[in-house]
C-alpha cells in the first residue's frame, strides 16, 4: 500500500521536477484509488491533458489516461475508466491516437474545410493539418501524440515537421504539453 509521501516521491520522479517548481507546479489530488497528479491547478478551469497520470494506492503503479479524459471523470469514475487508461510501457496505437486527435480538434479527419491526418513516426504521430498543402513548412502547428504516453505536445512554429520526425529527442524540449479545451 502506497502512502501520500511515497506517491509524491513517485510523481516527482515521473515528472522530473518538484511540486513547487516555479514554472510548472503540481499537486496530488487524493481519491479512493490513489492520487491524481494535478499539473494545472494554477490554471483556470478543468483541463484534460496534463492531468491524466494517477499513482495507484494499492500498487504504486502509474496509470496514464489519454488527454481527452477530463479530471473529474478520473476522480469520480476511476474503476470504469481504468480500461481507457494504460500503465507505463503500454503503447498508444493508431486508433487511440486518432481518437485523441479527434477529441482535441473537434472535427473528423475528412472535414471538408479543415481536413487532418496522422503521420506516424517512431515516437508517435504528428497531427498533420497541412497535408492538403503538399509541403512541409515552418509555421505548421507541430502537435504530436506520443506513442509511449498519450501526451499531446505542441512544438513552436519555427520547428518544421521533418525536424520533429527526424530529430525528436533533440527538439522535444522545445515542446509544451497541450491542455485540451475545457469540457
Amino acid at each position: 500500500m502506497i502512502d501520500q509521501t511515497r506517491a509524491r516521491a513517485i510523481a516527482t520522479a515521473i515528472l522530473g521536477r518538484p511540486s513547487d517548481d516555479v514554472k510548472w507546479p503540481w499537486n496530488l489530488i487524493a481519491f479512493p484509488e490513489g492520487w491524481l497528479i494535478d499539473e494545472t491547478s494554477h490554471l483556470p478551469g478543468d483541463y484534460a491533458g496534463a492531468l491524466g497520470q494517477v499513482v495507484e494506492k494499492d500498487t504504486g503503479r502509474i496509470r496514464i489516461f489519454p488527454s481527452y479524459v477530463p479530471t473529474y471523470r478520473i476522480l469520480t469514475n476511476y474503476q470504469t475508466l481504468a480500461g481507457e487508461g494504460y500503465t507505463e510501457g503500454t503503447v498508444i496505437d493508431a486508433d487511440k491516437a486518432r481518437t485523441i486527435a479527434f477529441a482535441l480538434l473537434g472535427r473528423p479527419e475528412n472535414d471538408p474545410e479543415r481536413p487532418w491526418g496522422l503521420r506516424e513516426f517512431r515516437e508517435g504521430w504528428i497531427i498533420d493539418e497541412n497535408g492538403y498543402r503538399g509541403a512541409d513548412f515552418v509555421g505548421s502547428l507541430g502537435r504530436v501524440i506520443e506513442r509511449s504516453s498519450g501526451r499531446i505536445l505542441s512544438f513552436p512554429s519555427r520547428v518544421p515537421t521533418d525536424r520533429i520526425i527526424g530529430e525528436y529527442d533533440a527538439v522535444v524540449g522545445k515542446a509544451t504539453v497541450v491542455a485540451p479545451p475545457q469540457r
